[in-house]
């Protein structure tokens, strides 16, 4: 699959999994889940980690970590891999 640049949305902590899903659908992205303890309210997300096409292993974090200014947050553009699939990290 191809490289394409997208608007990366704005997911916040707690927000929910169908809200969080239709969001990344729109960015014709494959999705997976994985979960974290004590990490919020069970059953809600606690962040997305998006694939970027700059190197292999390269994430935006949705949320952003604080320091990390140099990785595209919510509202910017990014180039986004979407051979690799978005992952969804849900509180449990």
């Amino acid at each position: 699959m191809t490289a394409r640049r997208a608007t990366l949305p704005s997911i916040e902590p707690g927000s929910t999994v169908p809200k969080t899903l239709a969001r990344l659908s729109a960015l014709c992205l494959a999705i997976q889940y994985t979960s974290r303890p004590d990490s919020g309210r069970p059953g809600t997300v606690h962040q997305v980690l998006i694939p970027l096409a700059t190197h292999p292993t390269a994430t935006a974090a949705l949320p952003p970590p604080a320091d990390t200014s140099s990785v595209p947050g919510p509202g910017e553009r990014a180039l986004l891999d979407p051979s690799r699939p978005a992952t969804v990290v849900v509180a449990r």
